[in-house]
């Protein structure tokens, strides 16, 4: 069910109930620490460690935190709705540019380009998701060809995938108040290279170029 974020040991619980109510964070048999303090602490933090990088905070939000499914569609849809209006913005732009030089044509269409550019959106990023899913898929099977996989654990992964591919792309909200503040190509390009790492952060298991996903067999290791 769970995870150790400092050594991915599987593990069945976070917590230790005692008799009295009082709980306490499981210690894990493999390397000794507590399996997960990200639970104590505010979801700040964790933000501020996922913007760092930091892999135990990718690890807790991922496979330890309980999200639930219709909230990141409502993610998914509010990241594929700013990346439709960036290239929209962009294409706006261009519109301006040709009013400037006397040349009206297409501006009347701009509320039509914009469902065009969410339309684009939507493709590019099933493209992007299958192909990560398509490594994720061969990786995985190679490491586990000894064994012998059932359809739930397929599931699984794919379930892990999605879960890894939408609360890793918060960066595409950045595109918003630099549209408004600074509308420059640099930064939308660092951006889009931010969410590309942090896509690739939250699927590895050790470095951020390494693309393993030992996280993700880890936790369908006991399914």
């Amino acid at each position: 069910k769970y995870i150790c974020i400092e050594c991915c040991h599987p593990i069945d619980d976070l917590f230790k109930i005692y008799k009295d109510g009082f709980k306490d964070i499981v210690q894990c048999p493999r390397c000794q620490k507590l399996v997960d303090t990200y639970i104590e602490c505010e979801n700040s933090l964790v933000l501020i460690d996922l913007i760092l990088f930091n892999q135990k905070a990718y690890r807790h939000l991922i496979v330890n935190k309980r999200v639930e499914r219709t909230s990141l569609l409502k993610f998914l849809i509010m990241f594929l709705l700013c990346d439709a209006y960036l290239q929209w913005f962009h294409f706006k732009n261009r519109q301006f540019e040709s009013i400037r030089s006397n040349d009206h044509q297409l501006f009347y269409e701009l509320e039509w380009n914009f469902y065009t550019m969410l339309v684009k959106a939507i493709i590019h990023y099933l493209i992007y998701a299958c192909v990560i899913a398509l490594v994720c898929f061969v990786t995985f099977i190679f490491k586990t060809r000894k064994h012998k996989n059932t359809p739930k654990v397929y599931w699984r992964l794919i379930d892990l995938i999605f879960k890894s591919l939408v609360v890793s792309s918060f960066g595409k909200l950045a595109v918003v108040p630099l549209v408004i503040w600074n509308p420059n190509e640099v930064f939308f390009s660092l951006a889009n290279i931010f969410t590309i790492l942090s896509n690739s952060q939250a699927l590895t298991g050790n470095t951020t170029l390494s693309f393993q996903i030992d996280p993700i067999l880890f936790a369908i290791k006991k399914n």
